[in-house]
């Protein structure tokens, strides 16, 4: 297992590489309340109550998180104080169980992560308390001390990013775990910073999420599980394992009008 300690004396030089290697991609920071506006807009979510959200939420509904003095002791009052906004999602403590199924795949200790929270959709989460990074939606991680944020407040044109080394380490394991979790990533939007016990904007970034659609949280619902018979059919004309999940994918037709379906592995 890759330590991801970003003391000095600990660093590891390919992560911080790979901050150094992102840190021109980010943009922000993006005021939360347009954030949710441009990417989760309430008018779009079907049967959206404003009301459910504003009655949940007071103050302080954090303190227990934010009172804890060790990073590992915040993870459970933290899933325990998110749940009420977002029932629709389970929030799992990987904190200490890798991903020991999709990461070896890639063949680099870099991406054998352990992220501290994995949040799949309600129902998905895994039988056993290792990290899925094929399934997980969203992947959240702690950090207990300012000096290891990667992003500040910019000054006139100045990144959004830490230029400090530890900054350069924590840009580098969000990368790892975004590289591992969706393959590529071209850049990302930073919203401005949040003081999640007394402002609302993070339990509602996650009461949003919950409940808006596939499509709104980035899922590319063109592709869909290809049915069994097309799916046979497609190994068999393959020759590959009949364990391969195939997929079935509607593309426009280059030579004529219409749509052409493709089942793929």
């Amino acid at each position: 297992m890759l330590s991801f300690m970003t003391l000095t004396q600990c660093r590891v030089k390919t992560i911080n590489a790979m901050g150094k290697e992102m840190r021109d991609y980010f943009i922000g920071p993006m005021p939360v309340e347009e954030f949710l506006q441009e990417f989760f807009p309430s008018s779009e979510i079907p049967d959206y109550d404003p009301l459910y959200f504003t009655s949940a939420f007071a103050a302080g509904a954090f303190s227990d998180v934010i009172s804890i003095k060790h990073e590992e002791r915040a993870y459970t009052p933290f899933i325990n104080a998110i749940k009420p906004f977002t029932p629709q999602l389970s929030f799992v403590n990987t904190h200490n169980h890798a991903d020991t199924q999709n990461c070896s795949k890639i063949n680099s200790t870099v991406f054998n992560i352990k992220p501290d929270i994995c949040v799949y959709p309600d129902g998905c989460a895994p039988s056993s308390p290792n990290c899925d990074v094929s399934s997980t939606e969203i992947i959240i991680k702690f950090k207990w001390s300012y000096s290891h944020d990667a992003f500040c407040e910019p000054s006139g044109v100045d990144s959004v990013v830490s230029q400090t080394e530890r900054g350069m380490d924590m840009l580098g394991q969000i990368a790892s775990y975004t590289a591992a979790q969706l393959g590529t990533q071209e850049g990302a939007i930073v919203t401005g910073p949040i003081n999640y016990n007394n402002q609302p904007h993070l339990a509602n970034s996650f009461h949003h999420y919950a409940r808006a659609s596939p499509e709104m949280c980035g899922v590319d619902t063109s592709i869909t599980l290809a049915n069994d018979e097309d799916a046979d059919l497609a190994r068999s004309q393959l020759n590959i394992p009949s364990t391969t999940c195939m997929f079935k994918v509607e593309v426009s037709n280059a030579e004529g009008s219409g749509l052409l379906t493709l089942v793929i592995p």
